[in-house]
C-alpha cells in the first residue's frame, strides 16, 4: 500500500521537482518510489531496489531498436504465443523485444470476455521472466522486467508503445509529462493482488494508429 501512496504523491509533486522527473526516458530515481522497503506484495527491501536500478540501467544501455516502417500496423497476423491473432505492430514489438531480451515468456492474444482489455484486440502482451503468474517477480525476474519496461518506455515513439503496467504502476505515452502513476486495476483487476497489480508480469499495449 505504501508504494501506491508514494507513487501518488510523486505524481502530485513532480512539477515541483520531487521524485523522478517526467520524461519518456525512465530514471533510476523511480526505483525508490516503486520499491520502498515495506512494499507489499513482493519481498521489498534493498534487493528489489537494487534489481530495479540494475534493470533500468540495462534497459537504457540496450541497443536502440531498428524499427522498419509498417504499411499496415493493424493488419492481423497469427499470434505465435496463442491460437489467436495479433496486430502487425504487436508482432513487431514482440520480435524486437525478444531479440533484445531473449529470456522472456510472452503471452499476447486471449479472449478476456466482459473486459475492456486490448488482449482480444491483438494489441497487448504479458511478459514474465522465469517466475510463474501469481509469484511476485524478484531478483533476476524483477531486474529483467525493469530492463524491458525501460526499453519500451525509452523507445515508445518508434516502437509504438501505448502504455505499460508493472509493479503496481502504469505509464502511458499519451499522458502529458508521461510520469508513472499508480495502477488502479482499470476496472478489471484488483491492484493489490500480485497478478492484478502486475507484480508478476509486465503488460504492454501498443498503439492502434
Amino acid at each position: 500500500m505504501r508504494r501506491r501512496v508514494v507513487l501518488a504523491l510523486c505524481v502530485a509533486v513532480v512539477a515541483l521537482g520531487g521524485c523522478a522527473a517526467p520524461s519518456s526516458v525512465p530514471s533510476v530515481e523511480l526505483c525508490t518510489t516503486m520499491h520502498p522497503a515495506d512494499a507489499v506484495p513482493g519481498p521489498g527491501g534493498s534487493a528489489d531496489h537494487d534489481a530495479c536500478v540494475a534493470g533500468i540501467e540495462a534497459g537504457l544501455a540496450a541497443e536502440p531498436p531498428v524499427v522498419p516502417a509498417l504499411d499496415q500496423p493493424n493488419r492481423m497476423l497469427d499470434d505465435p504465443t496463442s491460437d489467436g491473432r495479433i496486430t502487425a505492430r504487436t508482432a513487431q514489438v514482440m520480435d524486437l523485444a525478444r531479440s533484445t531480451f531473449p529470456d522472456a515468456d510472452w503471452s499476447c492474444w486471449s479472449p478476456r470476455p466482459g473486459t475492456r482489455s486490448e488482449h482480444p484486440l491483438g494489441r497487448a502482451c504479458d511478459v514474465t521472466y522465469g517466475n510463474s503468474l501469481g509469484e511476485a517477480a524478484s531478483g533476476g525476474a524483477l531486474e529483467q522486467g525493469w530492463a524491458l519496461v525501460a526499453w519500451l518506455q525509452t523507445h515508445a515513439e518508434v516502437l509504438g508503445t501505448d502504455y505499460v503496467i508493472w509493479q503496481g504502476g502504469i505509464w502511458s505515452s499519451r499522458w502529458r509529462g508521461a510520469q508513472w502513476r499508480p495502477y488502479d486495476g482499470g476496472g478489471m483487476h484488483d491492484p493489490e493482488d500480485v497478478t492484478g497489480g502486475h507484480f508478476d508480469h509486465v503488460h504492454v499495449t501498443v498503439r492502434d494508429t
